[in-house]
């Protein structure tokens, strides 16, 4: 991009390089080209066109607010990860073709008006590469893991016991009330209305468990 702009250039890097010296050289530069950093913003602020490359981790917050700006990124589904990466390497940074770059560059050199969000599609063989790289490191995640999995006879078992223990418990509750209507319709008229719950409640130590170990439990 330096031979292709045609102007001289100067490597700017050291702990001596402070902000005023980044913002008056923003301020006297006619553009700004790289990634998505705080440099391109002071740049965009200042007025100056940028032309940005931008991943997917904080996809649509930080875009430049310039008066003239390119703005290029990879189309990957996994936008919005917050650059907690799940694969081997920052693809919606690294991978976004050159030559989609310096068309924008070229664009802007030439004069280009406006804010253009340029969405590069992915190649197929990167396509193909990021599906192999995301198989071989959720393979490894879950070795690692190393969790038994849970036999589906074991499951189904354990889900009829719970089923029949709750079925069990219904028709205890239904045979108590059906002795309280009984109950009710063989109580002499003018007696009085027994005021104790305890024929149609449950015991307090009634209770049935599943999962012990993860201590749930579903009371009456």
């Amino acid at each position: 991009m330096r031979d292709r702009a045609g102007t001289p250039t100067e490597v700017l890097h050291g702990d001596h390089i402070g902000f005023d010296v980044l913002a008056g050289v923003a301020a006297l530069a006619s553009g700004c080209a790289g990634r998505d950093t705080g440099l391109m913003h002071l740049a965009a602020a200042l007025g100056r066109p940028v032309l940005v490359v931008i991943g997917g981790g904080h996809w649509g917050q930080f875009l430049p607010l310039a008066p003239r700006s390119r703005t290029l990124t990879l189309r990957v589904q996994c936008r919005g990860c917050g650059y907690v990466c799940h694969l081997s390497r920052t693809y919606c940074v690294k991978d976004v073709p050159v030559g989609a770059a310096r068309a924008a560059f070229d664009d802007l050199v030439a004069g280009g008006t406006g804010n253009e969000l340029v969405e590069v599609a992915r190649a197929e063989t990167l396509a193909a590469e990021m599906e192999r790289d995301t198989a071989v490191l959720g393979r490894a995640r879950l070795a690692r893991l190393n969790v038994p999995t849970v036999p589906v006879d074991a499951y189904e078992r354990a889900v009829a016991e719970l089923t029949a223990s709750v079925v069990a418990h219904d028709a205890v509750r239904a045979e108590r009330e059906r002795e309280r209507l009984r109950a009710e319709l063989d109580r002499p008229a003018g007696a009085p209305v027994p005021r104790s719950g305890a024929c149609c409640a449950a015991p307090r130590d009634a209770h049935f468990a599943f999962g012990a170990s993860a201590g749930a439990r579903f009371f009456p």
